[in-house]
């Protein structure tokens, strides 16, 4: 594998942590988690240490996020709209306008994307021919269902990370 810099390939999976590693990884996730604790404590006017409590690296949902004061009611968008307008003394009654934002497509989706004079045999045969350029065929070979798994990626439902292994031989 070609890497620039010592530790360029240090957690891709490639190889094990070095102790030093290990620690700077450690390090930075604590320091991440510390300041999330910290932004979540100050939104809900707690101190860290009770938030810390709290929170532990657990996830609360629901009913028993509500018990522990990290949020303040459960509901859908028109919940969420309505505690906004209460929160920033908007009338209850007065309209608001809510902007949904669309997801980015990457290049790739959108070129590959059907459109009117596409159909289903058309987007496999695409799929299958970059599959086969790209070497993704050779590694996902073992896995049933090729299609289905870069129709999911292509979709966002599912991320693939290839970090291709590259072999020098010196002579």
């Amino acid at each position: 594998m070609f890497t620039r810099g010592s530790h360029a390939d240090e957690i891709n999976g490639s190889r094990p942590l070095s102790d030093e590693e290990a620690k700077t990884f450690d390090d930075a996730l604590h320091q991440s988690y510390n300041r999330f604790v910290e932004l979540a404590s100050q939104g809900r006017h707690k101190t860290h240490d009770e938030m810390e409590q709290i929170a532990q690296g657990r996830t609360w949902l629901g009913v028993d996020a509500i018990k522990n004061g990290l949020i303040d009611k459960l509901g859908g968008l028109q919940v969420a709209i309505n505690v906004g307008k209460e929160k920033t003394g908007i009338k209850e009654d007065e309209p608001v306008k809510v902007l949904d934002f669309e997801e980015r497509k990457s290049f790739m989706q959108q070129l590959l994307e059907p459109d009117d004079e596409d159909d289903e045999n058309t987007i496999n045969a695409a799929l299958s021919v970059a599959a086969e350029k790209s070497g993704l065929r050779k590694v996902l070979a073992p896995a049933a269902g090729i299609s289905a798994v870069a129709h999911a990626i292509l979709e966002k439902r599912e991320t693939l990370m290839l970090v291709p292994e590259y072999r020098v031989d010196v002579h």
